[in-house]
């Protein structure tokens, strides 16, 4: 079996992962592609009050991955629908309501912005870069 590490494309080069993977290595667990993950819960370090729960990770047309998460937290839940660029470091939002259907009815700006180490979307970023070589 290769070694699954060096195949991945980092979203931050020469940052350690460590600080990223608040996510307790349950990325190691979902598949790609995959309409449901058997990942349980990201929890990040960024937004440590809430739980991410992973609905869907799959690869686009355009060769991002697309993630659908629910954010659990005392304010209440959230969908939202993200797109990843690995190799060019960048993330857009593609919806987020408190319903998948408000979630995808939501027209959001989709433009390419860069990630920023150590946010929510760079959390999540470099967890489903990992899932992907």
């Amino acid at each position: 079996m290769p070694d699954r590490a060096a195949a991945v494309s980092h979203p931050f080069p020469g940052r350690a992962v460590g600080a990223a993977v608040g996510l307790l290595l349950w990325g190691m667990l979902a598949p790609l592609p995959g309409a449901a993950s058997p990942v349980d819960a990201l929890e990040l370090t960024s937004d440590p009050l809430a739980v991410y729960h992973v609905l869907e990770l799959r690869r686009r047309d355009d060769k991002a991955l697309e993630l659908v998460t629910r954010r659990e937290a005392p304010s209440g839940t959230l969908y939202a629908r993200r797109a990843f660029d690995c190799r060019a470091h960048k993330t857009r939002a593609l919806g987020t309501g408190t319903t998948l259907e408000r979630m995808k009815a939501s027209r959001p700006p989709r433009k390419w912005t860069p990630l920023i180490p150590d946010s929510i979307a760079g959390e999540l970023a470099t967890w489903a870069c990992a899932q992907s070589p």
